[in-house]
């Protein structure tokens, strides 16, 4: 098992104790090669004291370079490699005696030769380093740090490479983690604000929520989240969460053509895109607010537009004490979670509206039903409180036609006649109003009814106008239904009546069928009288409303009004198809709830 010590030192201070310890090594070789030193004595050790001569100092030198790890070698002014030790062509993946003679700029990636030059052209004089890479014999490109060094003495120049593969991939790997890390905490930032959606109770507190989540989660310094009004097109900040120090009191944010509206918050709003501010101490667009921003701590920021319906009617503004700390998948993760956001706006705002519009409508059918029930109270009253003075008006109206008939002109009985005639008229609607008064308050009691008993009762009912007008009434195999039996044969009866009233020059003839569609059944009663004009269909359905005159026809109006109330009493819907001379077929539907 191999194991692999990683220096507690960084790269600048083993870069410079490896440059002093060459330093001191050169100066000492050039003392000695001058006549300077004439020996050099290492302390005492274990076998006594060493002696370097200058005939050893070369040897020194050398196995001094040998044994560093890093690549170390010697060049000529143009460049060519006279000497190298193992680290460095094991580095370059070339053998160590065949690497005298090349040129080390053959070595150098491309892209850095420019760099390389430079700090080539700087060691000549001085001393230089830099960062570069550089490409090995089988094609590996290292990372490396040089440092070039001048030899004056030799004519050339010698330079230091230290590898940087590994604290690259550990930066790389760092960088990486970091990438993650941040990532993963915007995940779960969307998976709390989506938790935070489900639970909202009102839409104050669940953006209220999502703001601190996105502060708590992601940790950025700020969020807020703002409203637009149309009017003035100004955003107005509704909620906050993280450092803010009354911030959002300076904003004064507009989303027009001013320097208030050209800012990331602004320009999200207009445009429908995310919008950075990638430094806030030289974005031009970010003037306004920049002092009061950097007074807070605040380096970039980043908003993304609320939308509905790709209407923008918001905006979510995140602050970062970094310089653009924002990861290209971060933004896509941020803008999801606004357009969360955005939904669970519209779903409580949605909600609020059908709430609101429910108690709306309960309120008003409680209203309704109060109402109706005085109508109707009022109707079954009024019919019988009307009907007695209208009996006594219309009883001596009578006596007085016969009495004093003979000592009356021509004219006065002409007029008594038309006072009991509307006495008459009138105590017939009012006796109309009183049965559709009982059809309104009656109870119905559903349960299985036949509809051809139904129907052969209402037949029974109506067997005087029908052996009085030869009425030929025909019909197929009924149903059995729920319902009402006594309000069905009442419905059957004024529809088989109505098209016995209404006949033409032919003798009446009536046609009942019945089909099943899905959840109901649908009724017909066909005839072959008069028929109508399409403009009348809905009108005859309305109390009291007649298409023909009293002298015409008898009647007051109210026996299709009843039809209609009793099939609604059910459930169902009643509709009319006719035209003129042509006839008409009543339809009408009652639920199916086997």
């Amino acid at each position: 098992m191999v194991t692999k010590h990683i220096p507690s030192k960084t790269k600048d201070e083993l870069i410079v104790d490896l440059q002093s310890r060459l330093d001191e090594a050169e100066q000492t070789l050039n003392a000695i090669q001058n006549g300077e030193i004439d020996a050099i004595v290492t302390p005492q050790g274990s076998d006594g004291p060493k002696v370097y001569t200058l005939e050893s100092a070369d040897s020194l030198y050398r196995n001094l370079i040998q044994e560093m790890n890093e690549g170390v070698a010697t060049l000529t002014y143009d460049g060519t490699i006279f000497y190298s030790n193992a680290q460095l062509a094991g580095m370059l993946k070339i053998p160590l005696d065949n690497i005298i003679g090349l040129k080390f700029k053959d070595f150098i990636f491309p892209d850095d030769l420019k760099t390389y030059n430079a700090i080539f052209d700087k060691g000549l004089k001085d001393k230089s380093k830099d960062e570069i890479n550089i490409i090995a014999a089988d094609g590996t490109i290292i990372p490396v740090y040089i440092s070039i060094n001048n030899l004056k003495d030799l004519n050339g120049v010698y330079i230091v490479i230290t590898d940087l593969s590994e604290q690259k991939l550990h930066e790389d790997l760092k960088e990486t983690l970091k990438k993650y890390g941040q990532l993963n905490r915007t995940l779960v930032a969307l998976r709390h604000s989506s938790f935070a959606m489900m639970h909202a109770i009102d839409e104050n507190s669940y953006l209220d929520d999502v703001c601190k989540i996105i502060v708590d989660d992601c940790g950025y310094s700020m969020v807020w989240i703002g409203f637009t009004e149309p009017e003035d097109k100004k955003v107005i900040p509704v909620v906050s969460a993280g450092f803010e120090e009354d911030y959002l009191k300076t904003l004064n944010i507009t989303y027009d053509n001013t320097e208030f509206g050209n800012g990331p918050t602004g320009t999200a709003i207009k445009t429908g895109k995310i919008c950075i501010c990638e430094n806030m101490q030289i974005d031009p667009t970010f003037k306004p607010w920049r002092e009061e921003a950097l007074k807070r701590g605040y380096e970039s920021s980043l908003c993304i537009p609320i939308m509905n319906s790709e209407k923008v009617f918001g905006a979510l503004t995140i602050y970062s004490e970094e310089i653009n700390p924002f990861l290209e998948d971060e933004k896509r993760l941020l803008e999801e979670l606004v357009g969360d956001i955005a939904y669970g706006i519209t779903t409580i705002r949605l909600k609020v509206e059908h709430d609101n519009a429910e108690i709306a409508v309960q309120k008003s059918l409680i209203d309704v039903q109060r109402s109706n029930e005085e109508l109707q109270q009022f109707a079954y009253v009024a019919s019988h409180d009307l009907r007695e003075p209208l009996r006594m008006i219309t009883s001596f109206l009578q006596l007085l036609e016969r009495r004093y008939s003979d000592q009356l002109d021509a004219d006065a009985d002409e007029f008594i006649g038309f006072a009991v005639d509307g006495a008459k008229r009138l105590d017939a609607m009012i006796n109309d109003l009183l049965s559709y008064s009982k059809v309104t308050r009656k109870e119905i009691e559903f349960k299985n009814v036949t509809t051809e008993q139904i129907l052969n009762q209402a037949l029974i009912n109506l067997k005087v106008p029908i052996e009085e007008n030869n009425a030929i009434i025909t019909h197929e195999s009924l149903p059995i239904i729920d319902g009402d039996a006594n309000l069905l044969v009442q419905l059957f009866q004024n529809l088989i009546g109505n098209a016995i009233k209404y006949r033409s020059k032919n003798n009446p003839q009536i046609h009942i069928s019945a089909i099943k569609e899905r959840n109901h059944y649908k009724f017909s009663v066909k005839d072959n009288g008069i028929g109508m004009d399409n403009v009348h269909l809905e009108r005859i359905f309305t109390i009291f409303k007649r298409l023909h005159t009293k002298d015409e026809y008898e009647g007051t109006g109210i026996g299709l009004a009843i039809a209609q109330k009793i099939v609604h009493q059910h459930g169902g819907a009643i509709w009319v198809e006719s035209k003129p001379v042509k006839g008409s077929t009543f339809y009408f539907t009652i639920p199916n709830k086997t």
